[in-house]
Formats: C-alpha cells, sequence, structure tokens
C-alpha cells in the first residue's frame, strides 16, 4: 500500500493556458472541487485569490444524491475566475453531472474558464487519485488509496460536451492511462441587467 503522501508531478500543457486570460486581473476567485491541497494553497497564496473549496468528493461518498445546492452554497454574488474540476466527474452519474452543471452555472462569468479530467475510453477506469497545483504547468496527482468512492462513471469526451450545459470544451489532450485532460470555457449570456 502506498504512503498516503506520495504523489505523481504531472507535467499539463493545458494547466498555463488556465490561468492566461487572468495574468493581468487583479485579483481571481478560484472553486476547487477537490479536498484541497497544501500545495494548491499554497501555489495561489503568491496571488491576490480568493480561493474556494467544495469538497464533492465527499458529497459524492454516500449512498443519497449528492445535495449540490448545499455542496455548492456559496455567496450569491460569487464568481468564479477558475474552476478546478479534477475528476470529480467521473463520480458522478449522467444526472448528478447534469445537476451539478445547474448549480454552477450562477457561479460563471462570461471568462470563467475550467479544468479537469476525463476518460478517452469507458473501458479504462480513472483510478481514484486526489489533485493539487504545484506550479501553473504541473499537478499533483496523489493515489487516493484509502477512497471508498466505488463504481466510477468515466464520462467520455461527447458526454462531458452534452451533460456539462455551463461549459464547453476549449481543448483537450490525451495523457497516459487513458484520461483524457481538458479545459473548459463557460456558457454564460450576459442579459441587459449584467450591462
Amino acid at each position: 500500500m502506498a504512503a498516503a503522501s506520495q504523489f505523481v508531478l504531472e507535467s499539463s500543457d493545458l494547466f498555463p493556458l488556465l490561468f492566461e486570460p487572468f495574468v493581468n486581473q487583479e485579483r481571481i476567485t478560484v472553486l476547487d472541487v477537490g479536498p484541497g491541497s497544501p500545495e494548491t494553497v499554497n501555489y495561489f497564496s503568491q496571488f491576490r485569490c480568493r480561493l474556494m473549496f467544495a469538497d464533492l468528493y465527499s458529497g459524492l461518498n454516500t449512498q443519497t444524491e449528492p445535495d449540490f445546492e448545499d455542496l455548492l452554497a456559496f455567496p450569491e454574488d460569487t464568481r468564479f475566475d477558475i474552476c478546478l474540476l479534477w475528476d470529480v466527474l467521473n463520480y458522478m452519474s449522467v444526472d448528478e453531472v447534469v445537476a451539478f452543471s445547474a448549480h454552477l452555472q450562477p457561479f460563471l462569468h462570461e471568462n470563467s474558464h475550467g479544468h479537469g479530467y476525463g476518460a478517452f475510453s469507458r473501458s479504462k477506469p480513472i483510478l481514484v487519485s486526489r489533485y493539487g497545483v504545484a506550479t501553473s504547468r504541473e499537478v499533483i496527482v496523489r493515489p487516493d488509496v484509502d477512497s471508498t468512492l466505488t463504481a466510477p462513471h468515466p464520462h467520455v469526451q461527447a458526454e462531458i460536451s452534452s451533460l456539462l450545459s455551463c461549459f464547453s470544451l476549449k481543448r483537450r489532450t490525451l495523457l497516459q492511462g487513458g484520461r483524457l485532460e481538458f479545459l473548459l470555457q463557460a456558457l454564460v449570456t450576459r442579459t441587459s441587467s449584467d450591462a
């Protein structure tokens, strides 16, 4: 059994593109849907940043349907610039992804971006891992040997595109182990009251 502190530092071509639109922005708001890692907190501490965690993995680790209204209970005026989705969608059923997307949408703006992992093929399940930010080009992937999450729902590119109504797939790349890394752009239309 691997120690909980063991991790792999994974280089990413897409991760830097996640931060690119916000380089000159004075302050950013970031959502991390994982339990939070010291590395992520450390990385974002160098910026003027509001870092918020919503441990969806814990919310999905129950026998009942997740209460996204409770799990995504942020102040009404919150708008995320960056959403770190990691591989959480792969632990949600089709209906849960749709519900998650509907609950996340009000917290996005037209320039919100997201990053995550899906499956290249349903025949190769994604191994249970936890993630963190090491640098703007590197992600920490930590095998979660103590996880009780079962029956992951690996979602392929076409499913992610159709189910995640609050985002569109902007870029994607195939990784080792049959994982698909993707960059997302918010699908938010401005109304006259937003102007």
